[in-house]
């Protein structure tokens, strides 16, 4: 699963983090049932990107980390190649009828469904790293200071209290320093500001810049490392038979890192007949990847934590990347492209799969198996970005016709039923739309239709006034998915795995309760609202008295929240008052009292009434909760909630209720949110 800790994006094994967190919290762990274990650990400052009620991927707190007995596990894998394994129960999202995302179980899935992953990451903006302050082995490190003469002068006395370790007594070391001007890290870092170490080196030769700014050149630098570079303690040698390749690399090396952090040689490559040229670059740089963690064998490597920062930075990674072992397809006269990528690293493809994620750019994966050809071969991660959008973020191309697969399914059934309020003969007289050329059949077939053609199709009809004053509600939630950062991708395929693990994870997310995991990345429900229904489950007794919904269904059950009388109380609202206001005074991080279904007595000259008596208790904060209904169809507002519209009279209608402080879609609900809507009741008044 993909975290956010300590400003950088990692990825993680849910399972080896949860271990983590539950054996380090042991005095704070609560246990229930069999094998179900659960540790608060908002406090740890971990967050998980995820996404909120319009469909932006934002980052929230990780306020639990759990685990349960063994269940069933289901692998799901998309069209795409992109696949996760959850139980049956746990759930993953799509979209209804309704153009609302829901949570749906894995269990409940069909093959063809379309679930939701990540259009996009948040990228990070980190411009720039220090040497200084990420080289391991400090003692090891010199470093050339910007005005050093001034330096030793204001900390002389510090100075020769550090340098005391030295055979060479302080007045003749002093010399030397302001004449070489090469400081041990390890000794002066504490004294000077970061921006002031100019220069860096491992030992006293290879000096390269100390402040790296993480652009576009860097990035392709470390892109093709990635692709053609390998790493020793002495060195790191990045090799290709493309000479163009080579020397703009050596260009870029010259401007990063200064003329002496590299040699160059040219071999003879026997196998492909052409010159291997072959950059080196010195032992600081090697000794510096190191610190990075880019010393990993080629089927360990990955993209560091650190270096999953900002677009620039990324675009350079991917596009060096390309250059040194990727490929681009070109079909000049369809000006089609398709650009793939290589590694034998699965924790390289993972961490590709994330910068394209940042960059916005979605991809497809498979598998070259050719350990099938030859045992002794090892398999090769494939990653293929296709589609107008993404290539041309990539490539300076402009692209006419290429087939990418960002589709959305349900809104063309949506244009339709707009489509069919009039004849085509009226559409293209009174608004010069000729309907067969917005080719709304085609895509009526096929299931989806593309974001792509969804725009086009969206502007059409958001440009004739009379379409957009009648349906404009609809419209506007059409434009939502279109331009939310959510995808809608076909499952190819659901197995459930004969083998049941010992124990299952998952965590709770604050706010937004779904996280990102997969290979590949897809959207994942996590836990919540457990608390109520295993409380009943494994403690029946206990609870039955307090717990709320339906007892023959587990789903629905829900404890009352906060200091609140539960929904369904059978008292008069002055009653209620006087029992939430005890605990206002007490509650001075936040209260409310919601008075609910508001609509049913909805007299101003009522509410006033009862708003200046409110004011004159404890009560410190109070809502009046409107239900509200929305026609999909005609675009108008109706106070409760309702199964049909008053105006035309259709049954596509969108129910709004309050949840945690602002009006939701109930669509979205889960059975126990839904149930205590169905128990609200107005206080006699």
């Amino acid at each position: 699963m993909l975290i956010f800790e300590n400003n950088e994006y990692k990825l993680v094994k849910i399972g080896e983090f949860v271990e983590k967190y539950l054996n380090r919290y042991k005095d704070r762990a609560i246990t229930y049932g069999d094998n179900n274990i659960e540790v608060y650990i908002k406090d740890e400052n971990i967050y998980a990107p995820s996404f909120d009620k319009d469909g932006k991927i934002v980052l929230k707190p990780i306020t639990h980390a759990i685990r349960h007995r063994g269940k069933e596990i289901y692998e799901i894998e998309l069209e795409s190649g992109k696949k996760v394994r959850v139980t049956g129960d746990h759930s993953v999202f799509t979209i209804n009828d309704n153009l609302d995302v829901v949570e749906v179980k894995a269990s409940d899935l069909k093959v063809g469904d379309f679930i939701i992953t990540p259009k996009i990451i948040p990228s990070i903006s980190k411009d720039k790293i220090y040497l200084s302050e990420i080289v391991k082995n400090k003692d090891k490190y010199y470093v050339k200071i910007k005005d050093h003469i001034k330096f030793i002068e204001e900390h002389e006395e510090i100075l020769k209290e550090s340098y005391k370790e030295y055979k060479t007594k302080w007045k003749d070391l002093k010399p030397v320093l302001k004449k070489k001007n090469a400081f041990r890290l390890d000794l002066i870092e504490d004294l000077v500001d970061k921006e002031k170490i100019e220069k860096i080196s491992y030992g006293h030769a290879n000096y390269i810049n100390n402040k790296i700014k993480l652009d576009e050149k860097f990035g392709y630098l470390i892109g093709a490392f990635l692709s053609e570079g390998h790493w020793n303690d002495k060195c790191v040698e990045i090799s290709s038979t493309n000479k163009e390749f080579i020397e703009n690399l050596v260009e870029i090396i010259e401007e990063i890192l200064g003329k002496d952090a590299y040699y160059i040689t040219v071999k003879g490559d026997k196998r492909r007949y052409k010159d291997l040229y072959v950059i080196g670059l010195n032992k600081t740089v090697a000794m510096i990847f190191e610190s990075l963690g880019l010393n990993k064998l080629s089927s360990n490597k990955e993209i560091p934590s650190i270096l999953l920062s900002n677009e620039t930075f990324l675009k350079g990674l991917i596009k060096g990347y390309i250059d040194g072992d990727g490929s681009i397809y070109v079909d000049e006269s369809k000006r089609d492209y398709s650009i793939r990528l290589y590694t034998t690293s699965e924790t390289l493809r993972d961490t590709l799969c994330l910068a394209l994620k940042i960059l916005g750019i979605n991809y497809r994966l498979s598998i070259d198996k050719k350990s099938k050809v030859n045992e002794n071969w090892r398999d090769c991660y494939v990653i293929k970005i296709t589609g107008k959008e993404n290539i041309e973020k990539l490539l300076d191309v402009e692209i006419k016709n290429n087939g990418g697969k960002d589709v959305i399914p349900k809104i063309a059934e949506k244009f339709k039923e707009i489509i069919n309020q009039y004849s085509q003969r009226e559409w293209k007289e009174r608004f010069g739309i000729d309907v067969n050329n917005l080719h709304i059949w085609e895509d009526l077939k096929k299931g989806y239709m593309s974001r792509y053609r969804a725009k086009k199709v969206l502007n059409i009809m958001k440009n004739v006034k009379e379409i957009e004053e009648k349906y404009g509600r609809l419209l506007d939630k059409i434009g939502q998915l279109i331009d939310n950062d959510l995808l809608f991708e076909r499952i190819k395929s659901i197995r459930v795995l004969d083998e049941i693990p010992e124990y299952v994870y998952d965590i709770s997310v604050e706010g937004t309760e779904n996280f990102i995991g997969g290979e590949g990345f897809i959207c994942l429900h996590n836990t919540a609202g457990r608390f109520a229904r295993l409380d009943y489950k494994y403690y029946k007794e206990e609870t039955i008295s307090v717990v709320r919904g339906d007892l023959n269904d587990v789903d629905s059950l829900y404890y009352t929240n906060s200091s609140h009388v539960r929904v369904d109380a059978p008292i008069t609202l002055g009653e209620k008052v006087r029992i939430e206001e005890k605990f206002h005074p007490l509650c001075n991080g936040g209260h409310i009292m919601h008075i609910w279904n508001i609509e049913s007595a909805a007299d101003p000259e009522v509410l006033m009434d009862i708003t200046k008596k409110i004011t004159k208790t404890h009560i410190g904060f109070w809502t009046y909760t409107k239900n509200l209904s929305v026609c999909n169809r005609c675009g108008i507002s109706m106070g409760g909630l309702r199964d049909r519209c008053i105006n035309c009279g259709s049954e596509d209608v969108a129910k709004f209720s309050r949840i945690t402080g602002y009006l939701q879609n109930i669509s979205n609900w889960n059975r126990a949110k839904q149930k205590e809507l169905e128990d609200r009741k107005l206080p006699r008044i």
